[in-house]
């Protein structure tokens, strides 16, 4: 028994090992719209330089290096907004940060009571 019992440990491991394996390497492939959203992530970063803008473009029409679209229909090529940061004073975040609170304490009120309600409801 004690042998049986060591190969399926053995299998186990071996079995482990080759999840492992094939998980690194599907997380060294990336797939289109993971190239997008890095794509976006840095135009947001460098305020949207025209290469990284160039680049994007490039992929959702299948021109990119590496990208085989000759059976799909070419993508029109829409351009979307970059976030840009605003700057704000220490005033206008602490008057949101404010605004914010006080939503949420009426919310929790809010909540508390209908609770309260339903304690002497559901009885």
């Amino acid at each position: 028994m004690p042998a049986q019992n060591r190969t399926r440990t053995i299998d186990r491991t071996a079995a482990r090992e080759r999840r492992a394996v094939r998980s690194a390497q599907n997380e060294a492939k990336t797939n289109r719209a993971q190239v997008r959203a890095m794509e976006i992530r840095e135009a947001e970063t460098l305020a949207g330089t025209a290469d990284v803008i160039a680049r994007s473009e490039a992929v959702l029409t299948g021109q990119a290096e590496g990208v085989v679209s000759s059976s799909r229909r070419s993508v029109t090529v829409v351009k979307r907004a970059v976030a840009r940061p605003m700057v704000l004073t220490k005033e206008e975040e602490y008057r949101f940060i404010r605004s914010d609170l006080r939503r949420l304490a009426t919310t929790a009120g809010a909540l508390f009571v209908v609770m309260i309600v339903l304690l002497f409801v559901v009885d």
